[in-house]
């Protein structure tokens, strides 16, 4: 059983393992991935969010934590972020 594809909540913030995060990141670091794969992905590794039209994506790495996180930020009339860390992160943030 799973949640209904049409009536997801809006996360701010959930974490993906460590192997799937690097192998997402290099994906589409390396302009291989359209929005649709990205979210095939995410879907695959337990993790759907609702489809929107992707602004832009940031990645960043934390030095000091060693920890690494991604962002999503969607094309809407008001901001909405997804982050999405690794699975040694021990924060989540996110904002909407």
């Amino acid at each position: 059983m799973g949640s209904d594809p049409d009536n997801l909540p809006e996360p701010s913030s959930f974490v993906i393992e460590n192997l799937q995060f690097g192998y997402l990141a290099q994906l589409i670091l390396g302009d291989s991935l359209s929005a649709n794969d990205i979210y095939t992905m995410l879907d695959g590794m337990g993790k759907s969010i609702d489809r929107k039209e992707i602004k832009q994506i940031i990645f960043r790495y934390k030095l000091d934590e060693k920890k690494t996180q991604l962002q999503l930020i969607f094309l809407k009339k008001r901001k909405m972020k997804v982050s999405i860390e690794d699975s040694q992160s021990n924060t989540h943030t996110g904002e909407k």
